[in-house]
């Protein structure tokens, strides 16, 4: 079943396991936006906008080839490279700007072929502006959890060594969201993060709400990373340097 544009609220959880154990949550909300009709009306939104200035604002630069141009087309030739089914439809889930900021760590596109979700596009960023996908193919039966196991590809945390491997489990978005993602090394399990949330409608109220009950939520993300940096720095953390 093909779901609908929503946001979601929920919580974020980050638990860091070994070496040290260290654990944090926040609040958060994401939007989970059609790529196909992001140039037309939504619902008549007055406090969002596409590719434009507002109090919340999605920019196809943000995400993609992040040069601006649609994310469709980008979108349609990342799939056939792997050789995955084309899309009918695409939804992303990502935060949105807020007051023309935003830093997305993790954002996923749902691909879904004869309205069953057939692929998965993983889109992570880290604080240095660097970019990696990892596409699977989805389990297109809804009940069931959906498992990915990959390499990871990039310099994410200082703290963690890149020879890792990520672990997503998920069920295909609908009125809840449950998204888990954790790490693992040499000596066991490093990291699990978790994002749960439930679906509310898209419109001017469920906007006005999460600008009051979290006004800064973006700006949060990114300082928040840098506040968890210092305290796993301040516990003796091993430091590893970045390298591209």
């Amino acid at each position: 079943m093909i779901p609908n544009e929503v946001i979601y609220t929920g919580k974020i959880m980050h638990m860091r396991l070994i070496p040290k154990k260290h654990k944090f949550q926040y609040r958060f909300f994401s939007l989970f936006l059609d790529i196909d009709i992001l140039d037309q009306p939504k619902n008549n939104l007055s406090f969002f906008s596409v590719n434009k200035f507002n109090l919340f604002s999605f920019y196809e630069s943000d995400h993609g080839s992040r040069d601006g141009r649609p994310l469709r087309p980008w979108i349609d030739d990342q799939l056939k490279r792997k050789k995955m089914p084309g899309a009918d439809k695409i939804f992303l889930l990502s935060f949105p700007r807020m007051f023309g900021y935003v830093f997305n760590p993790f954002s996923a596109y749902f691909c879904y072929t004869n309205g069953l979700l057939s692929s998965i596009i993983y889109e992570v960023k880290n604080t240095f502006g660097d970019q990696v996908t990892y596409i699977k193919t989805a389990n297109p039966k809804k009940s069931e959890l959906i498992q990915h196991d990959q390499e990871k590809k990039m310099y994410v945390s200082p703290f963690i060594e890149m020879a890792q491997v990520y672990s997503f489990s998920l069920k295909p978005p609908g009125k809840k969201l449950s998204i888990r993602i954790s790490q693992s090394g040499k000596d066991g399990e490093t990291l699990v993060a978790t994002q749960n949330g439930k679906a509310i409608e898209l419109n001017n109220f469920n906007l006005l709400r999460c600008l009051i009950t979290q006004p800064l939520m973006t700006f949060k993300v990114i300082f928040g990373i840098h506040w968890e940096a210092l305290l796993l720095f301040l516990k003796g953390m091993k430091f590893h340097k970045y390298d591209t």
